[in-house]
């Protein structure tokens, strides 16, 4: 398929252009995705504003959804007008982790919109190994957000939740009302969401969350350990990982809880001596 496409250029921090490129062509193995839906992750702001990229240019974009309009040589699965959705991270799948079934291990992978070019575009290409079939009855745009979701629910299932337990989540962005969403489905009685942002509490509220907490205008610890009656939480999520809310998250558990961390930090993360004195005695 010849011929010239859109696409979103980092060209250096701080300095992404919408451009003219030549549409991809798929590789041994590949398809040709149009994209019609592509989420932005908040990897993608930092990799603009703050933290740069691997390499230049780049295009972005790694949560996306489209229909493949192409496909490569060797292709068994697929075919051109199937809808799709990818997972973005590719494996070598000949190290000791991918032969041994632990390919999120990868000692060699790359990563669709930061070491190879993104979805930030009309088109790309996508490894038919990383493919999946997005159902009829989802549309694009619900797709684009499959990533995030499975984010979530990845950090749900680390926690071994049991039918009727309360959990905390801190951070109530995407993947934060994700876990939310998950953890009333699959069986947590009450579930408290913890944030800065009003209307990203509002949204908790209408998600599921039993109650929610701006920690701006109240200690979340002191309001859990009222909530609990001093026993602490069963189950905290902490999905900002800024230092004070792991610190705050640590402080809320009660004994044997488990907490579960799912954003990455932007620092140093500190934990109070109080904090540690916890994880050790509880």
């Amino acid at each position: 398929m010849k011929g010239k496409m859109r696409q979103g250029v980092l060209r250096s921090l701080g300095n992404i252009n919408c451009e003219i490129g030549e549409i991809p062509v798929p590789k041994v193995g590949e398809v040709l995705v149009k994209v019609y839906a592509v989420g932005i992750c908040g990897s993608d702001i930092e990799r603009v504003l703050k933290t740069g990229s691997w390499h230049y240019p780049t295009t972005l974009g790694h949560e996306f959804a489209g229909e493949i309009v192409e496909i490569g040589e060797e292709i068994e699965k697929f075919k051109v007008g199937d809808r799709i959705v990818a997972n973005p991270m590719l494996s070598c799948g000949e190290c000791e982790y991918c032969t041994s079934g632990m390919p999120n291990m990868c000692e060699n992978y790359k990563y669709i919109g930061s070491s190879v070019n993104g979805a930030f575009a009309e088109y790309v290409p996508v490894r038919e190994k990383n493919l999946f079939h997005l159902p009829d009855n989802v549309d694009y745009i619900t797709g684009a957000t499959i990533d995030p979701i499975t984010i979530a629910l990845h950090g749900v299932r680390q926690a071994k939740l049991e039918a009727g337990t309360d959990a905390v989540v801190f951070g109530c962005g995407p993947v934060g009302l994700f876990v939310i969403e998950w953890l009333k489905a699959l069986g947590a009685k009450k579930v408290i969401a913890v944030d800065v942002v009003k209307e990203k509490l509002d949204i908790a509220l209408k998600l599921g969350a039993t109650i929610a907490i701006n920690s701006l205008e109240v200690d979340p610890v002191e309001k859990l350990n009222k909530f609990t009656g001093g026993n602490g939480m069963a189950l905290a999520f902490n999905i900002t990982s800024t230092p004070i809310t792991i610190d705050q998250a640590i402080k809320s558990l009660g004994k044997h809880g488990q907490l579960v961390c799912i954003g990455t930090p932007h620092s140093n993360v500190t934990i109070s001596m109080e904090g540690f004195e916890r994880i050790l005695r509880r």
